[in-house]
């Protein structure tokens, strides 16, 4: 992971909702009634995990099966340079996982959450994220599959509020 900066919070999900407010769109990145799924890893996957109970590694081996699957789906010409997505991401260890775990019931189960968008001065695509108040950019290509402790499931289209334009 790459630090560029330092955030007034440790929350991922605050630095996402920060991001699109700014931008005219948002909501809750806790709630996924604001946004609407484009790439979901989660697709076709069957029935996710029971909620009951503490299986973390069960849990954990489903996002990692949801980033291999978006891997399959994924093509980087999908996503408009334009335009800015989030990022729905397991990440192994994190704080929030048994929160997702009990609570999460919409088509993304991931425990990490991040802006994807067009780094025009690297010419790439980059996931900017928070990690415990520590702004983080990472390559996209870096983040697709499950080849680490953090990897992305879905992306989605943040839908208009604060009186923004798409």
């Amino acid at each position: 992971m790459h630090n560029i900066g330092k955030l007034p919070y440790r929350e991922c999900a605050q630095f996402v909702n920060d991001y699109f407010k700014m931008k005219g769109k948002g909501g809750s990145a806790w709630s996924h009634n604001y946004v609407t799924p484009y790439i979901n890893g989660y697709e076709g996957m069957g029935e996710r995990p029971s909620r009951v109970g503490n299986d973390y590694a069960r849990h954990m081996s489903y996002n990692m099966d949801a980033a291999d699957n978006f891997k399959s789906k994924f093509n980087v010409n999908m996503l408009d340079p334009n335009k800015s997505y989030v990022a729905n991401m397991y990440f192994n260890g994190s704080p929030w996982d048994y929160r997702t775990r009990m609570e999460g019931n919409s088509f993304a189960q991931g425990s990490h959450t991040g802006v994807v968008l067009f780094n025009k001065d690297k010419n790439q695509w980059v996931v900017r994220h928070n990690y415990h108040g520590n702004l983080m950019e990472d390559p996209l290509e870096d983040l697709i599959g499950s080849k680490y402790n953090l990897g992305i499931t879905s992306i989605s289209i943040p839908k208009k509020k604060f009186g923004g334009k798409i």
